[in-house]
């Protein structure tokens, strides 16, 4: 299942791995080349082990993706159709006078039982309909944008803050930081002004419910995971490429660094030769 061949890694001069090479059949777990196989069927012999995956992150995005399909089956799958009236054929030929009177006995129940939605309908039912339409549009919308600021922090945000320190030392991420979290944040405050309305959940238009139906829902669906990233691309690439003030505050940062940094050993050479 898992095959590693030549890993290879050191910390500054000194070699930690020099060419490890590692296979581990499925049902059996190892240490090193030379370790021992260990049963993964019995609970004894596991090691507990903790990666930079967490064990209920899995769950969590599966979650979001339940929660996220239900609003979509509300916001756009829900029926909105209004009671209509029954139709009465009176080209219709009858064999016999009793056959005439059950049709008329049966369309009369039908227009009775139409009365009754219609009213229903127009006393709060096209109205709650409608609310719980907005319900589960809203929520779709609202469940998205959290869970993709989440990720983003967490997937992105974080682990940048923590690798530009690191490779790109203290003094330049004092610039490349607050760069980056200015835009971030810009981005982020976009995309909730874009995708959560300030107005509240406002109701939907009934012309815009005729097309209710599981094909508008999986049509939903990957449009509510793709067009917000897309949106925060779009806003990065504005804030980092149309706002020029944004790369001329960079290179003058880095350029004060650098003069700041190449000051103190102007300054040492000179007094050495003095000396």
């Amino acid at each position: 299942m898992i095959v590693a061949k030549n890993i290879r890694h050191s910390y500054g001069d000194l070699d930690v791995l020099k060419g490890i090479n590692l296979e581990i059949k499925k049902g059996e777990s190892q240490d090193s080349e030379l370790g021992d196989p260990v049963d993964i069927e019995n609970p004894k012999t596991l090691k507990s082990t903790t990666g930079l995956w967490p064990d209920w992150l899995p769950y969590g995005h599966a979650a979001f993706m339940l929660i996220l399909l239900l609003a979509l089956l509300l916001g756009y799958g829900l029926p909105y159709e209004k009671p209509e009236q029954p139709q009465r054929d009176y080209r219709a030929n009858y064999e016999s006078v009793e056959e005439e009177k059950k049709a008329v006995k049966e369309y009369d129940e039908k227009v009775e039982a139409y009365e009754k939605e219609k009213k229903a309908w127009d006393e709060g039912g096209e109205e709650s309909r409608r609310g719980w339409i907005a319900v589960g549009r809203n929520l779709a919308k609202f469940s998205t944008v959290l869970w993709l600021i989440f990720s983003f922090i967490v997937y992105g945000l974080m682990p940048l803050l923590r690798l530009i320190p690191k490779h790109f030392g203290k003094d330049l991420s004092i610039t490349l930081l607050p760069v980056l979290m200015l835009g971030v944040l810009y981005s982020l405050s976009r995309l909730v002004v874009e995708w959560i309305p300030d107005s509240g959940w406002p109701l939907p238009s009934p012309l815009e419910l005729n097309d209710q139906s599981l094909w508008k829902v999986m049509g939903q669906f990957i449009v509510h995971l793709t067009h917000p990233i897309a949106d925060m691309v779009i806003t990065l690439k504005e804030f980092a490429v149309d706002k020029w003030f944004v790369p001329l505050l960079f290179v003058a940062a880095t350029l004060v660094i650098g003069w700041r940094q190449s000051i103190p050993g102007k300054v040492d050479e000179s007094s050495r030769k003095k000396s």
